[in-house]
């Protein structure tokens, strides 16, 4: 997907150089061009413009971020699904077929557990990325040895762990398909391996996004989880581990709300809510903490200088 965020969100700043547009309509084309993208990707108009108002937070505030994001990418999105909808001739449908389910107050509490499983796999995603960075940046300029230790790890991970190759989009429908029989070790460790080797490529240079690779890694979990408490409905593991994955990686809630529910069948809407509230609390809470020690940190070196 990153390409294609990459190729439409281009084509809409290139759009607005032409024009010879401002620096914030520049940024309004360029939210477009990406709204649309996700618009078509999934065939919901909302995905897009939800995505881009999340991603404005700290730009522009108040009103004004109505006008200048979430309406003219609701726009471009509503024109993208029809221009694809029409072209393909179909909506995309529930992604992953579990049983039918029928929410009760149980599975709320539930979603909790699942969902900080989630949460907690999304963090580990974003420091591993964080940590394969900085362990690069020495390294910054030799673009050919970085993009060759990330290809030689990415094989080798490949050559152990296949299912672990590509987007992860085709490979998340046979981790469903055959969970009882890859066990939950195993089902674990392909979620880490996953994650790590995502992670690994895009800190080497190589291109692409990881929205598909945390929705293998958030998939495998939510099915370890099912097969430990089968009493659960594999429904409520698969979407609470998914959304808490994607809040806690995209800083997102409302798109990862919508794309979860894009790929598990509506029933689960409660759960996936519950889900997005817990990961999205369990981010806040750990950022502020980095927050607190960042400045307790800097408190500290300035009262070293001054003695």
């Amino acid at each position: 997907e990153a390409p294609l965020a990459d190729a439409c969100g281009g084509m809409g700043t290139l759009a607005a150089e032409k024009l010879k547009l401002d620096e914030q309509e520049t940024r309004t084309m360029g939210y477009g061009g990406l709204s649309s993208m996700l618009a078509s990707f999934i065939t919901n108009p909302f995905a897009g413009a939800l995505l881009g108002l999340e991603s404005a937070q700290g730009g522009t505030t108040g009103v004004m971020v109505y006008f200048w994001t979430l309406f003219p990418s609701l726009l471009a999105s509503a024109v993208a699904t029809v221009v694809f909808v029409g072209l393909s001739g179909s909506f995309m449908g529930v992604l992953f077929c579990f049983p039918d389910y029928v929410p009760v107050v149980k599975d709320l509490i539930m979603a909790i557990p699942f969902s900080l499983v989630g949460g907690v796999a999304g963090v580990l995603f974003m420091l591993m990325f964080k940590w394969l960075r900085k362990l690069m940046q020495p390294m910054k300029r030799h673009v050919v040895w970085r993009g060759l230790i990330g290809g030689l790890g990415m094989g080798i991970i490949g050559v152990l762990l296949p299912l672990t190759l590509f987007s992860g989009e085709e490979q998340t429908g046979e981790l469903v398909q055959q969970a009882a029989e890859i066990g939950v070790v195993m089902l674990i460790m392909l979620a880490l391996a996953k994650l790590f080797s995502t992670s690994l490529l895009l800190a080497t240079g190589w291109k692409g996004g990881y929205i598909f690779p945390i929705m293998f890694a958030g998939v495998a979990l939510g099915m370890a989880g099912h097969l430990l408490f089968p009493d659960t409905p594999v429904a409520v593991t698969v979407a609470a581990t998914l959304a808490g994955a994607l809040v806690a990686s995209l800083k997102a809630p409302l798109f990862a709300a919508l794309f979860t529910l894009s790929l598990v069948q509506a029933e689960t809407a409660p759960v996936v809510a519950v889900a997005v509230l817990i990961s999205a609390f369990l981010v806040a809470l750990l950022g502020m903490r980095e927050a607190r020690a960042q400045a307790q940190a800097q408190a500290e070196s300035k009262n070293i200088e001054i003695s």
